[in-house]
């Protein structure tokens, strides 16, 4: 069911059996341990996987879930999710073993990510400044 209100659109959906099993499986494969946090980043993955045809811009990367160990960023020109790993003595990225890839060059520029970065080098860890 859907209600929508100004910008807000509020889903209740009960998913069962197949479908049931496979957003669980989903939800494991992106590290994510809330369902809104799922939906909202199925949302996303398919909107920008899909976006040219829905709006017309070209595709770029984005990020896909943040917590205080990393970030997972999407990455549409090898069609992959990308780790970018958080730690006392830096970051790396899964994918090129690198601490200065474009993915992680990516991530420094998000805000959102940028305050999980200012937190963590309070605490001491090695991180870049943003």
């Amino acid at each position: 069911m859907s209600n929508k209100t100004d910008d807000t659109v509020r889903l209740n959906i009960q998913l069962k059996g197949e479908m049931a099993d496979c957003f669980i499986r989903i939800k494991r494969f992106l590290g994510l341990e809330n369902d809104t946090e799922a939906i909202r980043t199925l949302i996303r993955w398919y909107y920008n996987l899909n976006q040219k045809e829905l709006i017309g811009p070209p595709k770029s990367m984005w990020h896909m879930n943040l917590n205080n160990q990393g970030v997972l960023i999407w990455d549409p020109d090898i069609r992959q999710a990308v780790q970018i790993l958080f730690s006392p003595k830096g970051m790396r990225c899964a994918v090129d073993g690198e601490d200065g890839c474009k993915h992680i060059l990516f991530a420094l520029t998000k805000p959102d990510i940028q305050q999980v970065i200012r937190a963590r080098k309070k605490e001491g860890w090695k991180l870049p400044d943003v």
